[in-house]
């Protein structure tokens, strides 16, 4: 092997294809590109032969042979969003999309008040439920927050083949967290809520709700059937 410091020199970057003085290498014509000369492939096949220096190998001796940290697995992710004055939290396997808000068109002779009606969503027709009734939830002035602007969204979620949409206050993020960040789900609420709730998580000062998907959703099932 060489030594670390070799002379090269670095003709395609002169007179070769990557290069501007003149005249051009005699050899273009016959290899079209430098990449095709043995010229370019030897200073190559030196580079790559040449001794490395000690700190490098001693660098990625210590890197390869240093406890890894571990990555976390155990997170679950959850889009959070706001109903009225109520935060929750459904798990992003179920959610499809966020679209802003459109015209929700009633459906006739409907029996359940949780049922909305029909919306567009993408030239396809869904049902829109609302889950501030299924909770119980009363409706609240507008959150109104200086320097950020608040705007109400449908959501589109889905699981085992059923879809729905409903709308929402104002959708917040996407979190992530440890199971032992849950916190038990309250035993006594003032509405409906508490019923779906499997799990509480504090966020910037926000209390929110995680639901239960499940249970949701065969909720939604009964009261619109």
């Amino acid at each position: 092997m060489e030594a670390l410091n070799i002379d090269i020199d670095a003709c395609w970057s002169r007179i070769g294809v990557w290069g501007r003085e003149q005249p051009r290498c005699e050899r273009l014509e016959q290899m079209v590109h430098c990449q095709n000369c043995p010229v370019y492939s030897d200073a190559g096949r030196r580079l790559l032969d040449r001794t490395p220096p000690t700190d490098y190998l001693d660098e990625w001796t210590d890197a390869l042979g240093s406890e890894k940290d571990e990555v976390a697995t155990d997170l679950t992710s959850v889009i959070v969003f706001r109903i009225g004055a109520e935060w929750f939290a459904l798990p992003t396997s179920l959610l499809r999309e966020i679209t802003e808000m459109r015209a929700i068109h009633s459906v006739p002779h409907r029996t359940s008040p949780v049922l909305r009606g029909i919306t567009n969503i993408r030239g396809e027709l869904h049902l829109c439920v609302s889950l501030g009734y299924l909770f119980g939830l009363e409706k609240s002035a507008r959150e109104q927050t200086p320097g950020r602007k608040i705007h109400e969204r449908i959501v589109v979620i889905e699981h085992n083949g059923e879809r729905y949409v409903f709308p929402v206050s104002e959708v917040l993020a996407v979190h992530r967290y440890h199971d032992d960040e849950l916190q038990p789900p309250p035993s006594t609420v003032a509405n409906a809520s508490g019923t779906f709730i499997t799990g509480l998580l504090d966020r910037d000062d926000r209390r929110i709700g995680c639901l239960d998907a499940e249970l949701l959703f065969h909720a939604l099932r009964k009261k619109i059937s």
